[in-house]
């Protein structure tokens, strides 16, 4: 369905936003773009049919190619996080249970030991499972500015500890 949007309608602009990205490979793109554009097709006729979109022409494509582009830019970033958490801090976190399982390096597995059972649970809701500040929140129970604040400490205080490990050896 993307892809004959894409050849359709507006190439270009798919071309633009639907990119190469060295760290991802290119069918992995392909699938989050197909994804996003399917979740964006059901959220756009949904709004359309109760009315809290209206679109004065019948020339939709612009306004759904800016809603696309939100949406896929949106999980580009998730998916380049979670890339460069994996390159940076050990191998694939998918599927691990817990901060503490083989998902990680054992540089990165000693520092999530030495630091608290709150931080560590922030720093996975944040970087692993890719949770907004706002979902972080509501998680925990408090409010947006206290979510960004602790885990903002936590991501320093981690930093701090796995930065101290590699002097030891």
């Amino acid at each position: 369905m993307l892809a004959s949007l894409s050849r359709l309608h507006k190439a270009s602009f798919f071309r633009r936003v639907v990119f190469a990205q060295a760290s991802i490979p290119p069918v992995l793109l392909e699938e989050l773009a197909e994804n996003v554009f399917l979740q964006t097709w059901e959220t756009f006729v949904r709004k359309l049919a109760d009315g809290s979109l209206i679109v004065g022409s019948p020339e939709y494509t612009g306004l759904f190619f800016v809603m696309f582009k939100r949406g896929y830019l949106r999980e580009l970033g998730k998916e380049l996080r979670r890339v460069r958490v994996e390159n940076e801090y050990g191998r694939s976190p998918m599927g691990a249970e817990s901060p503490t399982d083989e998902a990680f390096s054992l540089r990165t597995r000693q520092a999530l030991e030495k630091i608290g059972e709150n931080c560590r649970q922030l720093l996975t809701w944040r970087y692993i499972e890719g949770l907004s500040h706002d979902a972080i929140a509501v998680r925990k129970r408090i409010d947006r500015a206290s979510s960004i604040k602790m885990v903002s400490r936590c991501g320093r205080r981690f930093a701090e500890l796995w930065r101290s490990i590699v002097h030891q050896f």
